[in-house]
C-alpha cells in the first residue's frame, strides 16, 4: 500500500496509511530517500508497528514504525539524508 511519510529517524520512521494497523505487527518497506552523493537510495527494511492512532487532519491513520536490525547501508543513507 502507498503510505506518505511524517518523519525518519535512525530508529524509525512515521507514515499516515489509510488503514489501522495493529502494535507489534511486523512489515518489510520499500522507500527511496534522495542522497547527495548517489542521487536516490533505494531502501528496504523491516520494521514493527509501534503505534496507531486516528489523525483526522492527516486523512488516514499515523503509525509508528520501528527499524527491526537495520543493515549498515539502510543506516548510511538514512544518516547522509538527516545530515548526522
Amino acid at each position: 500500500m502507498d503510505v506518505r511519510t511524517l518523519d525518519i529517524s535512525l530508529g524509525g520512521m512515521g507514515v499516515v496509511t489509510p488503514v489501522n494497523l495493529r502494535s507489534g505487527v511486523t512489515l518489510t518497506i520499500s522507500f527511496t530517500l534522495p542522497a547527495r552523493s548517489k542521487g536516490i537510495t533505494p531502501i528496504q527494511a523491516r520494521v514493527q508497528v509501534m503505534h496507531s492512532i486516528l489523525g483526522r487532519d492527516e486523512g488516514g491513520f499515523k503509525i509508528g514504525l520501528r527499524f527491526l536490525a537495520a543493515d549498515n547501508a539502510t543506516n548510511a543513507a538514512i544518516r547522509e539524508y538527516l545530515g548526522v
